[in-house]
């Protein structure tokens, strides 16, 4: 098995990786010892958030490349909202202790409405609305919210039954 890094990628993936993060590709090779210049040990993502010493030979794989199809498996990365990164555990990343903090809510409201998860979606608008009617997040969250209820409320008069084509 092949052990590439993302800069190998031709097909360009947005930087969600790790330094010491490489991408384990299904392609074998024969090379001849004379061109092999270090080893390394490569450990699961879960076994290298383990680890107590990580060393320079250290790296971790979180993702795998089909070479037949292109694919990256998996094909997504959580990411978090604040710094839109996904979880890297070279890089010290720490959550914030004030959960209250209104642009969460209005950042969440809106991919909850790409979700079509509306209830949910006002729910958040609402909540960081609360916490700062000033903050310009929750403002158009908000009215985003309000925009897509009164579409939902104009499609659903539609095809309740009681209007129809004639033809």
């Amino acid at each position: 098995m092949m052990v590439l890094t993302y800069a190998a990628n031709l097909y360009g993936v947005k930087a969600v990786h790790g330094a010491k993060e490489l991408l384990l590709s299904d392609r074998y090779d024969v090379r001849i010892a004379h061109n092999i210049v270090g080893k390394c040990n490569v450990h699961s993502f879960r076994n290298y958030t383990k680890l107590e010493n990580v060393g320079p030979e250290d790296y971790c794989c979180r993702f795998k490349y089909k070479t037949a199809t292109g694919a990256f498996v998996p094909a997504m990365v959580p990411m978090y909202c604040k710094c839109e990164m996904p979880f890297n555990p070279d890089e010290f990343m720490s959550q914030s202790n004030n959960k209250q903090e209104r642009y969460i809510y209005g950042m969440l409201a809106f991919a909850l409405l790409e979700l079509g998860r509306y209830t949910d979606a006002e729910e958040a608008a609402n909540k960081g609305f609360e916490i700062d009617s000033e903050d310009a997040w929750t403002h158009h969250a908000v009215y985003t919210q309000l925009v897509a209820c009164r579409a939902l409320l104009f499609g659903r008069s539609f095809s309740d039954g009681k209007s129809k084509r004639r033809v």
